[in-house]
């Protein structure tokens, strides 16, 4: 029985429901059954809405078969649109467009003539020369008389063009003018011309300014993908491969083609099998037509066989393409992938074996070339040897490592040995200088260190960090004087940078104070006075401890004034009586100067405890702390100040002030303290992510065996989170490096990485923390 189709009628729908649902297959694309949905509606209620949904959906359906190839059908949908007659302005100057672009261009123009002065003609115009130009020669006859002679001048110049006669060409296009429809397609010759003899920006300067909905912008778009990067990135990744593709085919050889397959295979993880049989078939075409590129192409083969190669690669690829000049029996390959392995042993002996090969052929590197190569090899391997830990820094590690039968064993040459060969090949690189000072500083060989950092700065005087690292290790020394010189050096090399003007600051006042032990009041005069200069936000300390030098003088009076002024630069007194305390010990002064401050310091620790106040001490603690600074009766002091930090949770921290008190905590390992601060920052400033970042460090310091990695990781996975939603800056970016870094260093607890271990920990391992101290009775001072 025949099936009855009951397209008109809608028994089980509402009108609305049908309405939504044609509004729907519009959305989606699916005009075909939209305009089904709307001509019925339309037929029950004829109104200008859903007249004007018809229109839409018989609109969107002829672009949709114009798109598929079908121009007839397209044409035959708009017919029928214009047949639902007088509409907007907008919908005609639509429909004459979408009709030109068909090449209707005489039905397109008489449907604009029911639009009075349409400032749409232009753009139909335009479509319309598209059309004329797509279908020629018989595209003529669809253009008005007016346009006639624009579009034979415009194939004339593709004639003249495609014959070489560059001046004919220029010629022609001259009576084009810039009100012309045929204007586009006048820019898109020129660019040809400037293209066709590698004038890239001349051609770029026209296709540029081409219509992108035009079909000049859509010719010359393959063209453009090749020199205009800008324009390449901009678009979207399936573009760029069709662009690509239709480039290649355009202009390419079957030489790109196969180089272009050969890229993607490259790029895929797995073997190397397909991509050296691509190889076998291309080389050589390669060697015909482009033979510098044959070494390009070898290099390619050779650091993939780095990442993804086997041992069956090295004879495959010996066989197509023979031993490189520069490593003749891979030894190079085998060591890089012995690192990538982690096997350091394997990796220092083929090192080795490669820069005897490098030594013993000086033709493949002239001119002084192979003691440079050497030099970088030694210096690499220094590198590596300096991440097995030696039988010290084994000791640090946790049991598990430390006693396991697949621990690294130290490598021979040692690091030492590595970089003073590599500075013997290239005294004057600095990269082994600086790898040496760095790996005495990491051993904690001061002697070495500073030595080998005056040779580094006779070479190179302006080496910020070197000056800076200097500076440090002689202020250990107790040459002040030299320090401060070294870090003044350093300020003048980045003048900008808060924390070498915190650290010159920091150099004068122990010059002073140095000074002011020694009895030499005028010198530490000066050098409190130079301190002020570099305050960071320290001048109450400073004037702290210049008081206290003028007491130690027996100018009181002086000294009462300074103090006075430190106390009204501070705000807390028990920042200030602190100060004074600590100096009064360190500078021996009369007792009554020490009964006093102690009193003072006791008498505001008993006070209600304030934010302010108690950033200020644990600052000072930190900084002596930081410093290398003791004193009789320190560890009291210390006490007193973290169980005044403890009841000073209750007060109202801004944020700022509990970011400066965590940096302060960690710095002096009161890490019970410095968890329950971070948990209240974290639940006032959500968005903050240095505090689940200083929670963790508080775990690190504890050293390997002892971190919590289940604990560590969330706390930093958080940190993370909520860096990358901060704006970008340098602040951002440090810390986003910090919590990597943090990360790396978990991986290397691992018993699954055994292979590689790196010296991270060793600046975190000295000293004590708060749950182990064992401090001084109250008078031990």
């Amino acid at each position: 029985m025949a099936r009855k189709h009951q397209r008109h009628s809608l028994p089980h729908l509402s009108l609305a429901d049908v309405k939504a649902r044609a509004e729907w297959a519009a959305r989606e694309g699916r005009f075909q059954q939209a305009l089904e949905l709307a001509k019925q509606i339309y037929k029950v209620l004829p109104s200008p809405e859903n007249q004007q949904l018809l229109r839409n959906a018989y609109l969107g359906r002829a672009r949709q078969l114009r798109e598929q190839g079908c121009q007839r059908d397209a044409v035959t949908m708009l017919q029928g649109a214009l047949q639902l007659g007088d509409a907007d302005p907008a919908w005609l100057e639509q429909l004459a467009e979408e009709l030109a672009v068909c090449g209707e261009v005489r039905l397109a123009l008489e449907t604009l003539r029911r639009v009075s002065e349409s400032p749409a003609t232009g753009r139909v115009l335009g479509r319309a020369a598209d059309a004329a130009v797509r279908q020629a020669p018989a595209g003529r006859q669809l253009l008005p008389e007016m346009l006639h002679a624009d579009y034979d001048r415009i194939m004339q110049a593709w004639a003249h063009l495609e014959a070489g006669q560059d001046d004919q060409v220029r010629a022609v296009l001259q009576g084009i003018g810039l009100r012309s429809p045929f204007a586009e397609w006048k820019l898109l010759l020129r660019g040809f011309l400037a293209y066709y003899h590698h004038d890239d920006v001349r051609a770029l300067e026209n296709w540029q300014r081409l219509d992108p909905e035009r079909l000049p912008a859509r010719l010359a778009a393959p063209f453009r993908f090749r020199i205009d990067p800008a324009y390449r990135v901009a678009q979207q990744p399936a573009a760029q491969v069709a662009l690509q593709k239709q480039a290649d085919q355009l202009q390419g050889s079957p030489l790109l083609q196969l180089l272009r397959a050969i890229q993607a295979v490259l790029a895929r993880d797995g073997s190397l099998d397909q991509a050296f049989r691509l190889a076998g078939n291309v080389l050589p075409l390669l060697r015909a037509e482009a033979p510098h590129l044959v070494p390009r192409l070898a290099a390619c083969f050779y650091w993939a066989m780095i990442t993804v190669g086997g041992p069956d690669d090295v004879p495959r690829y010996q066989r197509i393409f023979g031993a490189p000049a520069d490593d003749p029996h891979f030894y190079r390959l085998n060591a890089l992938a012995y690192e990538r392995a982690q096997e350091a042993a394997e990796a220092h002996k083929y090192w080795q074996k490669f820069e005897r090969d490098v030594a013993a052929n000086p033709s493949v590197w002239p001119g002084g070339q192979a003691d440079r190569a050497r030099a970088l090899i030694w210096c690499h391997m220094g590198h590596n040897a300096a991440r097995v830990p030696d039988e010290e820094q084994m000791k640090l590690l946790p049991p598990f490592l430390r006693h396991h039968p697949g621990r690294p064993r130290p490598l021979s040459p040692s690091a030492e040995q590595c970089f003073r060969k590599s500075l013997e090949l290239a005294p004057d690189q600095l990269e082994p200088h600086e790898a040496l000072f760095r790996h005495y500083l990491a051993a904690r060989k001061e002697a070495k260190a500073i030595k080998a950092g005056h040779d580094l700065l006779a070479r190179f005087p302006d080496h910020v960090p070197t000056l800076e690292a200097m500076g440090g290790l002689l202020s250990k020394e107790g040459k002040y004087a030299e320090a401060l010189a070294l870090f003044q050096r350093a300020l003048q090399g980045n003048p900008l940078d808060r924390r070498l003007r915190g650290r010159v600051g920091t150099a004068h006042l122990l010059l002073a104070r140095a000074h002011a032990e020694a009895g030499r009041f005028d010198q530490a005069r000066a050098e409190y006075q130079a301190a002020l200069a570099f305050p960071d936000g320290n001048s109450a300390s400073v004037l702290c401890k210049w008081a206290a030098c003028e007491f130690k003088a027996g100018d009181t009076a002086r000294g009462e004034e300074l103090l006075g002024q430190a106390l009204a630069e501070s705000g807390s007194r028990l920042a200030v009586a602190h100060s004074m305390l600590i100096e009064a010990i360190r500078l021996k002064l009369p007792g009554p100067f020490k009964t006093r401050f102690n009193q003072e310091f006791n008498a505001a620790l008993a006070e209600p405890p304030t934010a302010a106040a108690a950033v200020a001490v644990a600052d000072t603690v930190a900084a002596h702390q930081l410093g290398g600074v003791t004193y009789r009766g320190q560890k009291t002091h210390d006490k007193k100040v973290t169980a005044y930090l403890d009841r000073a949770r209750q007060a109202e921290f801004s944020e700022d002030q509990l970011e400066r008190l965590g940096a302060a905590l960690l710095a002096i390992r009161a890490v019970k303290l410095l968890r329950a601060y971070c948990q209240l920052g974290a639940r006032k400033f959500r968005h903050n992510p240095q505090f689940p970042f200083l929670e963790a460090e508080s775990y690190f310091v504890l050293g390997p065996s002892r971190c919590p990695s289940w604990k560590v990781l969330p706390l930093l996975d958080k940190a993370q989170r909520l860096a990358e939603a901060l704006p970008l800056d340098e602040k951002q970016q440090a810390l986003l490096r910090d919590i990597q870094q943090r990360r790396d260093m978990i991986g290397l607890l691992s018993p699954l990485s055994l292979g590689m271990f790196r010296d991270m920990f060793e600046q975190m391992f000295d000293g004590d923390y708060d749950d182990e101290d064992d401090y001084d009775d109250e008078g031990d001072y």
